[in-house]
């Protein structure tokens, strides 16, 4: 896994995409 807390070999967006809302609300962001 990279720093941003995904897996740059993953190619289904749906995933990619919760996982870096994952990373965003664990870094504090709340949109």
């Amino acid at each position: 896994e990279t720093e941003l807390g995904w897996s740059p070999e993953r190619s289904d967006l749906p995933t990619m995409i919760q996982d870096a809302w994952k990373w965003f609300q664990s870094q504090g962001y709340r949109g």
